[in-house]
């Protein structure tokens, strides 16, 4: 199975799904970006602050950030169905090559049987009710 290289920006998003996604470093991440914005907009001189006490900017910055990784986890669980559909898939049809197999075997196996049946029912046709080869040739004397 050939694997084909993947682009410069698939790499990043990936990396940035893996990061994302984890919980802890999220977490602490959004913590120290909430606790910077609230300190830089509440203990530094009014002429620094960019958004003042209500921090309306913090809401609407934490609300795309949402937006964004709920999109993110969207993408990632599609692709995660789309590989298990395809893995699934995959299992049925090696099951289903096994069980070809299987059957094939069963029927070279009773041709096989049939054939050695066939060969056993030949050759009692040659036998009479004493079970003599009547066919054979055979003498009266005793094998020495």
């Amino acid at each position: 199975m050939e694997t084909t290289p993947k682009s410069r920006a698939s790499l990043w998003r990936d990396r940035f799904v893996y990061v994302t996604n984890q919980t802890w470093p999220a977490l602490y991440a959004a913590i120290a970006v909430v606790a910077v914005w609230v300190v830089w907009n509440t203990f530094l001189p009014p002429s620094t602050q960019f958004d003042p006490f209500p921090y309306v900017g913090l809401g609407v910055f934490i609300t795309v950030i949402t937006w964004w990784q709920n999109y993110i986890i969207l993408i990632v669980s599609e692709e995660l169905k789309r590989a298990a559909t395809k893995q699934e898939t995959t299992e049925i049809k090696r099951q289903e090559r096994m069980l070809n197999l299987v059957e094939a075997v069963h029927a070279m196996a009773a041709m096989h049987l049939n054939k050695d049946q066939s060969d056993v029912v030949l050759a009692s046709d040659n036998l009479d009710p004493a079970g003599v080869d009547l066919e054979a040739p055979h003498s009266l004397e005793p094998p020495t």
